[in-house]
């Protein structure tokens, strides 16, 4: 299951975009939990290729 960001807004003041994310399913108990980030223009998240950050999500040459 990918990474998927569920929701997303902007901060009024700021005008800052930031995002919910559920992280990806079926990799155990020791992932890293679900979080919110602000998203920068121009910055890599690893989607869909990688997860919290490079770590390489293999199942997706399945």
């Amino acid at each position: 299951m990918l990474l998927i960001p569920n929701s997303m807004d902007w901060q009024p003041q700021s005008g800052a975009l930031w995002t919910v994310v559920n992280e990806r399913d079926e990799l155990g108990n020791d992932l890293v939990l679900d979080y919110m980030t602000s998203v920068k223009d121009g910055a890599f998240y690893g989607w869909p290729y990688s997860y919290y950050g490079q770590y390489v999500d293999t199942r997706l040459g399945e």
